[in-house]
């Protein structure tokens, strides 16, 4: 009996160590039907994408101390070509800041207050960036690439992106597991 109990107890520790946790309390590797009743039960409805791609049909409201409006963000979660999730995204969706925050700023303004509040953020929980573009330091433009900052997390990688489009700012927060091939 007790020679089962420890099978038992090392199988399900093995498998815990395998599931890489990320945001939200998903998983890498964890299937699509699986992450979907997660964030079901976290009161997220989504919608699957022609590419596979879970998407929140609603803003996810990210509150972030010393802000009296939390952040609408947009929940992306995508999927390997084994319906094994693979990266978790939560894009700031600038429209809705306005209308939420009643704030009648450009979006490059709010992107960029959204990007400063997020960086300290996650410095906060992770720690001191591990790496971070020369392009932050500049004001983003059409023509500049991407500002890229990113933290190590419990295996995982926490990359915050922001870029400038014709389109308009595009800021956004990636959650990937380590890669395991280097």
């Amino acid at each position: 009996m007790r020679r089962i109990l420890l099978i038992l107890t090392f199988a399900l520790l093995a498998t815990t160590l395998r599931a890489q946790n990320t945001w939200g309390g998903l998983h890498f590797g964890q299937t699509r039907d699986s992450a979907r009743d997660a964030l079901s039960q976290q009161n997220i409805t989504v919608t699957t994408s022609q590419d596979g791609t879970l998407r929140s049909d609603t803003d996810y409201s990210l509150w972030l101390p010393g802000l009296t409006q939390a952040l609408p963000m947009v929940v992306s979660v995508h999927f390997d070509t084994n319906s094994h999730l693979s990266d978790v995204t939560l894009s700031l969706d600038v429209a809705g800041m306005r209308g939420d925050w009643g704030v009648h700023a450009d979006p490059e303004t709010l992107s960029t207050f959204s990007a400063e509040r997020l960086t300290g953020a996650l410095s906060g929980r992770y720690g001191a960036p591990l790496y971070r573009s020369s392009v932050c330091d500049s004001q983003p433009t059409n023509a500049s690439p991407f500002c890229i900052v990113s933290w190590r997390g419990e295996n995982q990688t926490v990359e915050l992106q922001r870029s400038t489009s014709a389109t308009g700012p595009r800021l956004l927060v990636r959650y990937q597991p380590l890669a395991t091939n280097l």
